[in-house]
């Protein structure tokens, strides 16, 4: 009997849910599906971080040296912090003046070196005189008159100018040094090739010779030997026998190399009948006066006198 109750009052309770639920009269109402939400992925637990350790009591660090400090500086261009471990002690005033003496400094004192150093080398730079400049430019010029030469001929229409600023250089560097004989020789071989032989006589008559027949004076040396040899010959060439020179030119290539080198100079000017001038070679080359007796024997014999 207490089963079959307990059924009834069971059924009862559903009757009276349901009827509870759905009011009379009330409309159904669709329903509408909804989607599922995507379940997020599950994150693992963090790692439990152990408890922080008690610091260790650091030693303080050695004090680095400003030479060590001044090359870290070099190296990376930036000044670095020392590493030490734990907390470091503020570093003193010694220190820190002795890195700014080390480090800054440094660079003005390149600096400062480079600009001595590009001075001296200004310094050293030898500023050529006037002599020098002047030749060597004509001596430049020269060659390039040569090389044109060589390959269009000396006919070329570039040469003339060029040998104008050639005898420029040289007259300038004549003017500067009077007494240098490399510019009167080079000039006097420049002019007997492009202008004249009476150019260069001229150019070789130019040179301050000093008086070496009278008072017993010394021979020419060989510069001086050179440019009267030279001169001699263009005045022979030219057959301009009544300058002045030519008896010194004579008497010096006697001197130095006898007198049978004198041998065809000789016959051209007693051919000329310029007995005179060939006495005073004689007496010149000799070291004797004119009216030495031996001498006016000689003459006598050749029919100068």
């Amino acid at each position: 009997m207490k089963e079959e109750v307990g059924c009834w009052e069971v059924a009862a309770k559903v009757k009276d849910l349901k009827a509870a639920g759905v009011k009379a009269g009330a409309k159904k109402t669709a329903v509408v599906p909804v989607k599922a939400v995507p379940v997020a992925k599950a994150v693992p637990p963090a790692k439990s971080v152990p408890p922080p350790s008690k610091p260790v009591p650091s030693k303080p660090a050695p004090p680095v040296k400003a030479t060590q400090k001044a090359t870290e500086i070099d190296k990376t261009g930036t000044a670095q912090a020392p590493k030490t471990q734990g907390t470091t002690k503020p570093t003193s005033k010694k220190t820190s003046t002795a890195t700014s003496k080390n480090t800054t400094p440094k660079a003005s004192n390149v600096s400062l070196s480079k600009t001595k150093s590009l001075s001296i080398t200004l310094k050293q730079i030898p500023t050529l005189p006037m002599y020098e400049t002047s030749i060597g430019l004509a001596r430049a010029i020269s060659r390039k008159v040569g090389f044109i030469e060589d390959q269009s001929g000396p006919k070329d229409l570039r040469i003339p100018p060029l040998v104008e600023t050639i005898t420029t250089h040289y007259n300038h560097a004549i003017k500067s040094k009077p007494g240098a004989h490399d510019a009167y020789i080079e000039l006097g071989a420049l002019l007997e090739r492009k202008v004249s032989i009476r150019a260069a006589a001229d150019c070789c008559a130019a040179f301050p010779f000093r008086d070496f027949r009278s008072g017993g004076g010394t021979d020419p040396g060989q510069d001086d030997l050179y440019l009267y040899t030279e001169l001699g010959r263009c005045f022979m060439k030219e057959k301009r026998y009544k300058e002045v020179l030519l008896v010194d030119c004579l008497v010096a290539e006697g001197r130095a190399m006898g007198m049978p080198c004198l041998g065809k100079y000789v016959e051209a000017l007693d051919a000329a009948g310029e007995s005179k001038l060939l006495m005073q070679v004689y007496a010149g080359v000799s070291k004797r006066p004119v009216d030495h007796p031996d001498l006016q024997a000689f003459f006598k014999s050749r029919y100068w006198t």
